[in-house]
């Protein structure tokens, strides 16, 4: 009998996604009278089909990575006995902002919900393959939009383990190839929000909001 390797099982578990994304997408995309659709397709990733029924986009909340309701914050006032506040006040939304999509996916990847404290230290999930230690790049979050969910959820890891400079500069070399065309949002640590000019239009900040927002070019 062959051995299952961790590697191996990473792989099989690659391909259930894409099989699970692209079976649930094709099914809902051939379905009599389905006109519009909004896939939830685990915790990070959104596919949207067509659009509402009254015509206008879907409109997807993107958490506040930095907001209370997160587990990152919630271990920070655990880390700091309970003494550290944040800026976050109560007429201020867990959400930072809103994206209108049609027809379009889009993923968020961040440490902000699937961490732990350890011996004083804040470690989450998205690792550096090159330290083997969690991605500390200046960022918060990385959104990415694009046609396919499977593009997004794996771009916006990638970008987040990048940080702004580099992921940027990824964005510029590849924006225009149809294959892999699609737009971001970058969340930085200080709170700034990026944005590409494709979702110039589409994403505004929530109601209690201020941030700085800059678009890219």
């Amino acid at each position: 009998m062959n051995k299952l390797t961790n590697a191996s099982f990473s792989q099989l578990v690659v391909q259930y996604e894409r099989l699970v994304y692209t079976v649930c997408f094709q099914l809902v995309r051939d379905a009599d009278g389905v006109d519009g659709a909004l896939l939830n397709l685990g915790q990070s990733t959104i596919q949207t089909v067509g659009a509402k029924p009254d015509g206008s986009p879907w409109r997807i909340g993107i958490q506040d990575p930095q907001g209370e309701g997160t587990a990152l914050a919630e271990l920070k006032q655990e880390q700091s006995g309970g003494s550290e506040s944040t800026s976050q006040t109560a007429d201020q939304p867990d959400y930072l902002g809103v994206l209108e999509l049609t027809d379009q996916a889009m993923s968020t990847s961040g440490g902000y919900q699937r961490c732990f404290l350890q011996d004083g230290q804040i470690y989450w999930h998205i690792l550096d393959p090159n330290t083997a230690a969690p991605a500390r790049s200046g960022l918060a979050s990385v959104t990415v939009v694009s046609d396919s969910g499977l593009l997004c959820d794996g771009l916006s890891t990638a970008l987040f383990v990048m940080g702004l400079d580099r992921g940027v500069q990824f964005w510029q070399t590849w924006r225009d190839h149809d294959d892999v065309r699609f737009e971001c949002i970058f969340i930085t640590d200080d709170g700034s929000v990026y944005l590409t000019p494709g979702l110039a239009d589409a994403f505004t900040l929530a109601d209690g909001q201020s941030r700085e927002v800059t678009v890219l070019s």
